[in-house]
């Protein structure tokens, strides 16, 4: 399973060990939300709209919210589980996410990895525009969602498929393209290239992606068939016009890259590994940590620490706060003594990682969920399923790009489900 996966799941079991997944579904929808003012729907170094936050018990129901750039609730139960109409072809389940970049217009995607669906959803309105299968027959588990032109966008399909030939774009190990305004596919990109000098029997993984200096790239989280081995993971550049793979960068030592995010000047790639799960603490984490890469037409490595660099726990994600400075997630562990969550400062151009969280969690690991920074808004937002029984803390970027935590936002959906992914419209 990939990173993002196996937290899901040991947060799944930490929330059942506290009694914490039994909700009762009241699910009210409250409709769209006005898109006048507020920020642009445009590229990097644009203003978000909104945050867009998926609240799941990772069971079997999720609950989208939306807020405004300012972390005000505008429509505090979206759409869910509970809200759509006959006729779809599959309602959400509780593993749906949110692609990594926003979408311009009128509408949010959002991504059902347990049933490999697509969903165009009118912020305004609220209504289900179209929904897309990317299943072709087998399980894809679609990671992300990259949007490129009003009738092109791509989607990382995690999964390889062992029993493929026996209908179109069926593979797997491959990024998707889709048409967004008609709904359907129109070709694959195979990633199976990417894994040449890969011991034999790992697959891509594909996972995280975005447009950064022109070109599609993809994260290859570069696992074996049944999950128990790792290579080094791999970050794919793609043509997005032509489709051909034109650069293949090994991130040599570490494994689980699965988190990307493009500095504000759009000039450097911040990939955060995760590392190989089940790795011994006392080892340090060797294999998980983050590495900054120069955009170009190949990508470059400009500088990495490893966990074990650090004396952390695993790490999770990175968000940039300024075009030197990170904000970095780290995933705490059960133990003797539970060890939290933490999320801490990383600046660049001293080498340096603050060891004092700028913000951790209370009594549970596996608590903390996405991570959304918006610099041009000066503002992040962190999904916390511990307190308050779920709240999205506030915080904003000050000089420097080192952030204060400044409140916390309570969600009230009407269903006890807390918030765990994050994105942006």
């Amino acid at each position: 399973m990939n990173s993002r996966t196996r937290w899901s799941a040991l947060w799944l079991a930490a929330c059942a060990m506290t009694g914490g997944c039994n909700v009762e579904s009241t699910f009210k929808p409250t409709g769209g939300v006005s898109l006048d003012g507020g920020g642009t729907d445009g590229g990097p170094g644009d203003f978000a709209r909104g945050v867009a936050v998926v609240n799941t018990d990772y069971s079997g129901s999720s609950v989208v919210s939306l807020l405004s750039a300012s972390g005000e609730v505008t429509s505090a139960a979206f759409i869910g589980s509970g809200s759509f109409p006959p006729g779809l072809s599959a309602a959400f389940s509780g593993d749906v996410v949110l692609p990594t970049m926003r979408a311009p217009g009128n509408e949010i995607l959002l991504i059902d990895r347990r049933v490999s669906v697509l969903t165009w959803v009118n912020l305004e309105t609220a209504q289900v525009r179209a929904q897309l299968s990317v299943r072709t027959g087998f399980l894809a588990n679609p990671h992300d969602y990259v949007p490129y032109s009003v009738n092109k966008a791509f989607v990382t399909r995690y999964e390889p498929n062992l029993d493929s030939g026996k209908e179109p774009f069926d593979s797997g190990n491959d990024v998707l393209v889709v048409d967004p305004e008609a709904a359907a596919i129109t070709g694959s990109i195979d990633l199976m290239p990417a894994m040449e000098g890969a011991p034999a029997g790992f697959y891509p993984r594909a996972d995280k992606a975005m447009i950064a200096g022109g070109k599609l790239r993809v994260t290859a989280n570069a696992m074996n068939a049944d999950f128990t081995k790792n290579t080094d993971s791999r970050v794919v550049t793609v043509d997005p016009d032509t489709g051909a793979i034109t650069h293949v960068f090994v991130v040599e030592g570490l494994d689980g890259c699965s988190s990307l995010a493009l500095s504000p000047d759009a000039s450097r790639l911040a990939v955060a590994c995760t590392g190989r799960f089940g790795e011994d603490p006392r080892q340090g984490f060797p294999r998980s940590g983050i590495v900054v890469l120069a955009v170009g037409d190949a990508l470059a490595e400009v500088t990495r620490f490893t966990a074990r660099d650090w004396g952390t726990e695993q790490v999770t994600g990175a968000e940039w706060t300024s075009d030197s400075t990170l904000l970095v997630s780290t995933a705490g562990r059960f133990a003797a003594e539970i060890v939290p969550d933490a999320l801490r400062f990383l600046d660049l151009d001293a080498g340096t990682l603050e060891m004092t969280p700028v913000l951790q969690s209370h009594e549970d690991a596996f608590v903390f969920g996405g991570v959304q920074c918006e610099v041009p808004s000066k503002t992040c937002f962190v999904a916390d399923a511990e307190t308050d029984k779920g709240v999205l803390h506030q915080l904003s970027i000050e000089s420097g790009g080192t952030v204060a935590v400044t409140r916390a936002v309570k969600i009230d959906t009407g269903t006890g489900l807390p918030p765990r992914y994050l994105g942006s419209f």
